[in-house]
């Protein structure tokens, strides 16, 4: 499981660069780069809101169960 967590965050840090030059070479500057870190992490925030958790997974399972 380390090493899944490990893989997804060395995909991730290695994705950011190729963005950001793409997104600079488009004509963005430095301010649009952290305007949409800022709307990828709110949409990481809410997507993980969203999920539901393992203890209400539980409930519904056990009251199938019954």
């Amino acid at each position: 499981m380390l090493s899944i967590k490990f893989m997804v965050n060395l995909c991730a840090g290695a994705a950011v660069l190729p963005a950001i030059s793409i997104l600079l070479k488009n004509g963005f500057d430095f301010s649009h780069v952290l305007k949409s870190l800022a709307i990828i992490s709110i949409a990481v925030i809410v997507s993980g809101m969203l999920l539901p958790n393992k203890s209400s997974n539980f409930i519904t399972a056990k009251q199938k169960s019954l």
